[in-house]
């Protein structure tokens, strides 16, 4: 899928308050997922991808004709969707600009440069993605240029610009108003600068999509609302049952505003069962320990 998983970590409160209840809750920290988006083309996982892709293949062999441009564009994007070796996508490239395309074919020449950096981007190869990002910006489709300043601020984010980042995913909100990849990706910037309001106002029209309504656990916890924060907690979980970051920021949540010790530690046992990564186990590891003396506090409904 085309996303990236970015682990912060955002205070509880995004500025420090007065309220007794949330007394050092600045403290403590909440895990946050990040899944930027960098293209708006309709999600579709890599097991799709594939049977796409092969699909695509075996229709080709079965007319056994010529390959026209369209044709290996869709097997381009159809190979990078399924995780394909970058070499593959880079020869579907290839083969694209040796068809001598011209001027009536500069969309697909715009769109096969974006391809090529979404690939890059994937490889962090951001020189390479910034020189094709730049050439598929001249396209003269909306869409496209909204996905080209959608790609542009995951490359900004990388290089640790966030000012920049944010630039590029407002642009591509105004050449495609309301547009769900824009509007997630600045919502989960905003998380991480403790921004709740903001997040949860551009997640809470997507929350149809998990990601979104992941999200949406830290920007009601931001925000005060702690009972969203707890049915949108078993909404994500219902579905995504072993997503490690969601289910640190579900404990730290039942520790907060149920001090519900059991229930948070069997939430952190899962997601340290749930995931390979050293620093969320530790992560977690820490929390238990920590919480095993003083749980937090937080402000209730």
């Amino acid at each position: 899928m085309r996303y990236w998983f970015l682990l912060v970590s955002i205070s509880v409160c995004g500025c420090k308050t007065t309220d007794e209840t949330q007394t050092k809750a600045e403290e403590f920290s909440s895990l946050v997922n990040i899944p930027f988006r960098y293209s708006s083309v309709p999600d579709i996982d890599r097991a799709a991808a594939e049977k796409k892709y092969s699909a695509l293949k075996g229709g080709l062999r079965e007319k056994n004709k010529q390959t026209n441009p369209e044709s290996i564009f869709e097997l381009m994007r159809a190979a990078r969707l399924a995780g394909h070796p970058a070499s593959e996508v880079t020869e579907y490239a290839q083969q694209l600009m040796a068809q001598n395309l011209d001027k009536s074919n500069s969309e697909l020449i715009a769109k096969t440069d974006l391809e090529t950096a979404l690939q890059a981007i994937t490889d962090r190869k951001l020189s390479l993605a910034e020189y094709h990002l730049d050439r598929a910006g001249k396209s003269s489709v909306a869409n496209t240029r909204a996905d080209v300043a959608l790609a542009r601020g995951v490359l900004a984010y990388l290089k640790n610009d966030h000012e920049a980042a944010a630039a590029a995913w407002n642009e591509s909100l105004k050449l495609t108003p309301g547009q769900k990849a824009a509007s997630i990706n600045l919502a989960y910037l905003s998380l991480r600068t403790g921004d709740g309001g903001r997040a949860r106002r551009l997640l809470e029209p997507h929350q149809g999509d998990w990601f979104a309504a992941a999200g949406l656990i830290s920007a009601y916890r931001l925000t005060g609302q702690n009972q969203l924060a707890e049915s949108t907690c078993e909404k994500v979980l219902s579905s995504e049952q072993k997503h490690a970051p969601t289910l640190v920021n579900c404990a730290i949540h039942q520790m907060q505003f149920r001090r519900d010790q059991p229930r948070a530690n069997i939430l952190l046992n899962r997601a340290i069962a749930s995931t390979e990564r050293p620093d969320l186990k530790e992560y977690a590891f820490v929390l238990k320990q920590k919480w095993g003396a003083t749980p937090p506090t937080s402000k209730s409904n």
